[in-house]
């Protein structure tokens, strides 16, 4: 892996982490509990501008060609004000 600084954090660049980074590191690292192999995981992102929308059609694509196995929930977290 290449680490690299990167200036302009957008929606696209947090897009790209989560599809080519996050989600196949996870993939990779999640144990399999009691031989249950169904797994559920929540992507919680706060709520800055350049998070990807929750209904953001590219990740959601890319979550729901997954094979059955994973169960994809994304969320931003709770506002407590």
């Amino acid at each position: 892996m290449i680490t690299k600084p990167v200036v302009l954090v957008n929606k696209d660049v947090v897009q790209d982490t989560l599809l080519n980074n996050v989600i196949p590191v996870i993939k990779k690292k999640w144990p399999k509990f009691n031989g249950v192999d169904e797994k559920k995981i929540l992507l919680q992102q706060d709520n800055a501008k350049p998070n990807c929308k929750l209904d953001d059609p590219v990740l959601a694509d890319a979550l729901t060609q997954m094979d059955g196995k994973w169960n994809w929930v994304v969320s931003n977290q709770i506002l407590l004000i």
